[in-house]
């Protein structure tokens, strides 16, 4: 199970989230910083990577274009990076679940929301 951060996540999570996920990766690390969307979609597609983000965009490829790739799309507004990790890894039963598990095979999105007080 392999994960793809999309660059509006900071990469400054990726040493607490490969504790519990060892194969997450930052756009960064596989050189895809600044690229547009698509090149990033694309390239998840084509390395088995579920893509993980805040970017409405990648959900509007996936319409047109379908998956894989699967998205995990944070519907949270800004996280800092602390509340960003905690929040994903208090999820890593259900994303677990939500990327591997033959009852979510047809569905491509997963949202995440989060109401703040």
């Amino acid at each position: 199970m392999k994960f793809l951060l999309d660059q509006n996540i900071s990469y400054r999570v990726i040493k607490r989230l490969r504790e519990h996920f060892p194969d997450v990766q930052s756009v960064k690390e596989n050189n895809l910083e600044n690229a547009d969307d698509l090149k990033i979609w694309e390239y998840a597609r084509d390395n088995q990577f579920t893509l993980v983000t805040f970017d409405e965009d990648f959900n509007n490829i996936q319409l047109i274009k379908g998956f894989p790739p699967k998205i995990i799309w944070f519907k949270t507004g800004n996280l800092d990076k602390t509340q960003f990790s905690d929040f994903f890894i208090s999820n890593k039963d259900f994303i677990k679940t939500f990327v591997t598990d033959e009852i979510y095979a047809g569905q491509g999105c997963l949202e995440f929301f989060l109401i703040k007080n």
